[in-house]
């Protein structure tokens, strides 16, 4: 008996054993289970923080053009705005516009009155329609130039290498048939436009030699009197500024006939006191067409009698 008693506490145990053996590999198994979960769950975590960050980017990026697209809008065709960094801004031409007066303008009266033996007021005469010519030119090459940058883009975008005639190639885009200027259809962005414009500004410094040289020679039709070094300076300096009032966005303004009465909030007197404007001196400088002043004119005014400034 005894030995059957033994027997079955083996066979107890050895059964107890196959149950821990059992709960052993099941505990593995779950944890194996829970594992691989887990590893999924982070995995999956993974995902969703890389699918996140894809989601960010991308929303900065779209936040980016966004804000230059505002940017640009606010910008562009907005004289109220300036550009801080460009050295030729409104402001600055503006201040480079009565430096020029104080300075080259002097110096240029003092060449024409002395050594060509001109009176003082076709000295002045002389002087203000040098800066009129230099003015109405560069207004209408800013223009051309303009126009010229529109129809190119154009053929480009509407033609193929083999489309395009070999003597406009040859030419640089230049067409004796203005026509097709007056017939441009081009809808740019705010923003491409405001690229144009600044890639024009940016280059501003190539076109200026090529119209001080053209301006000249138009100038230079009134006589020697306007070959002198002094005035030759003048004359550079008059298109240089004239060149970059025209290619602002928008362009500046010159009014060569700012007023009939004399305004003090329009312009200075010349060496007279009076109410009445004889001849106009110098432009008023306005930042667009009808816009704000940058600089006042002057002008001279119709001398007073001593018997009228007793009455006034």
């Amino acid at each position: 008996m005894p030995p059957k008693k033994k027997r079955a506490k083996s066979a107890k145990k050895g059964g107890q054993r196959e149950d821990q053996k059992e709960t052993l590999d099941d505990g593995k198994t779950s944890n194996v289970q829970n594992d691989s979960e887990d590893t999924k769950s982070y995995d999956g975590k993974k995902e969703d923080v890389s699918h996140n960050q894809v989601i960010k980017g991308d929303g900065e990026k779209k936040a980016g053009t966004e804000s230059q697209l505002a940017g640009a809008k606010l910008t562009t065709g907005n004289a109220d705005i300036a550009d801080l960094s460009d050295e030729n801004r409104p402001q600055k031409i503006a201040e480079k516009f009565s430096e020029l007066y104080d300075n080259q303008w002097t110096d240029a009266y003092e060449e024409l009155t002395e050594e060509c033996k001109l009176s003082e007021p076709d000295t002045i005469k002389q002087l203000l329609e040098t800066l009129r010519i230099c003015e109405s030119i560069c207004s209408e090459t800013a223009e051309r130039q303009q126009m010229a940058l529109l129809r190119n883009i154009k053929e480009d975008l509407t033609m193929t290498q083999d489309d395009i005639p070999s003597e406009t190639m040859c030419n640089g885009g230049e067409n004796e048939d203005d026509s097709m200027n007056n017939d441009i259809d081009v809808s740019l962005s705010t923003q491409d436009r405001k690229f144009l414009l600044e890639m024009r500004k940016t280059n501003a410094s190539w076109t200026l030699p090529i119209l001080q040289k053209k301006i000249k020679k138009e100038v230079e039709k009134n006589g020697e009197c306007v070959k002198g070094q002094n005035f030759r300076i003048y004359l550079e300096k008059c298109v240089e500024i004239c060149w970059y009032s025209c290619i602002q966005d928008p362009p500046l303004q010159y009014d060569f006939e700012p007023c009939v009465e004399v305004d003090d909030a329009l312009v200075k007197t010349y060496t007279k006191k009076g109410h009445t404007v004889d001849f106009v001196v110098w432009p008023l400088l306005r930042i667009q067409h009808g816009g704000a002043i940058l600089a006042k004119g002057i002008v001279q005014p119709v001398a007073e009698t001593k018997s009228k400034k007793n009455t006034a």
